[in-house]
């Protein structure tokens, strides 16, 4: 079975102070997995105790890039198997450290039998093209999200499909992609210019994990007596 995309939602605030951020989403099908990506501007301090959940079922934290810093981006993702059918889910993510600017992007995807991989980062200080490589295998998916400051724009990478994409008025932009699976998925975007990114990816299995492979003997109980 192959990991296919269900739907996907986004929401984005320009709020100075916010310590949380909302939207709706509708997941369907079986074999359901969901992914939340979430892209700060840092204020005067870290982003820190994030939380996330889907029609009010914890979400777990996938990993995060919230490095020191002011006025720069962060990102964190979230995953949740087998997430509710309710029409119009809230989902709802919240921090201690009140941010200027955050996105938050949902996807929903079928088939996934074998949860998902482990996430592959890239923090730059000064970069136009953030990317990273994605161990996966045909009838997996990957996706991404981004968090920068490099202008008001972001291109999706060739082959990629752009799932959100979200700018402020202060140059920051948070995204997502998704990309069907293969031996190496390269994941990237293009920015109007070079400057500090926080990016991720993670792969989603469309294959359950394999057993032990030993086979062991068949008993048969015989009657006493």
């Amino acid at each position: 079975m192959a990991v296919t995309f269900d739907a996907a939602s986004s929401n984005g605030s320009d709020t100075v102070g916010q310590t949380s951020i909302s939207t709706t989403h509708t997941a369907s099908g079986t074999n359901r997995y969901v992914i939340v990506g979430l892209s700060f501007r840092r204020e005067t301090s870290d982003v820190s105790g994030i939380s996330v959940s889907y029609d009010g079922v914890p979400m777990s934290q996938i990993g995060s890039i919230v490095g020191p810093g002011t006025n720069v981006s962060a990102c964190a993702m979230f995953g949740l198997a087998n997430p509710n059918t309710t029409a119009g889910a809230t989902v709802s993510a919240s921090w201690t450290n009140g941010q200027s600017w955050t996105e938050i992007g949902v996807v929903s995807f079928t088939g996934v039998l074998g949860g998902i991989g482990t996430p592959v980062t890239q923090v730059s200080a000064n970069s136009s093209s953030p990317s990273v490589t994605v161990s996966s295998a045909t009838g997996d998916m990957v996706i991404d999200t981004l968090a920068t400051s490099g202008g008001t724009t972001a291109t999706v990478g060739v082959g990629q499909t752009q799932r959100w994409n979200r700018s402020s008025a202060t140059s920051f932009i948070g995204s997502g992609s998704t990309e069907p699976g293969g031996a190496s998925v390269v994941m990237t975007w293009s920015l109007l210019f070079a400057d500090q990114v926080n990016y991720m990816a993670v792969n989603l299995l469309g294959t359950a994990p394999a057993t032990s492979g030993k086979n062991f003997p068949t008993l048969t109980l015989l009657g006493v007596g």
